[in-house]
């Protein structure tokens, strides 16, 4: 990949320029049909739908929600779907967002980094909503969950 490029005739004497295979490929090529690519995609979604995509990209769960973005988060709920929130849920939308979030990153420690999805919003939820878990029985629970299904173990 490193061989000089030899444009035109084939003769690399008639050649000024010292372009490798590697540059003619990359930039050349890979580049052009990536461009290519990009104009028929632009071409095809409108600004709105561009500027959804990239708002939902704070909702993005991979890397501990590395893409989290407060400002976004708020302006895709006020912008996109003012319809489902009321006025004072989008005034409070920004604190209980970062209550969240803080509250993820106490329970999602490096000891549980490896922990699921799911299971960790199922215990944020749990753990954000203090007060109505504080009301569960959790003997009732167990009760309701041994009746669903014979188990090798029950739970006691």
């Amino acid at each position: 990949m490193n061989a000089q490029y030899k444009v035109g005739t084939g003769h690399s004497c008639q050649q000024t320029d010292h372009i490798t295979f590697e540059h003619h490929y990359h930039i050349d090529i890979f580049n052009n049909a990536i461009d290519f690519q990009l104009a028929k995609l632009n071409s095809r979604f409108s600004e709105e739908a561009m500027e959804l995509l990239i708002l939902s990209s704070a909702l993005e769960p991979r890397e501990a929600f590395k893409g989290f973005n407060i400002d976004h988060i708020c302006k895709l709920a006020e912008k996109f779907y003012s319809m489902d929130f009321t006025e004072k849920e989008l005034h409070t939308l920004r604190s209980t967002t970062e209550r969240a979030f803080s509250a993820m990153n106490l329970i999602k420690t490096r000891r549980h980094n490896k922990m699921e999805s799911e299971f960790l919003a199922d215990s944020m939820v749990v753990y954000i909503e203090k007060e109505l878990a504080e009301k569960i029985d959790s003997e009732e629970i167990t009760k309701d969950f041994n009746s669903i299904k014979d188990r090798r173990a029950q739970l006691e």
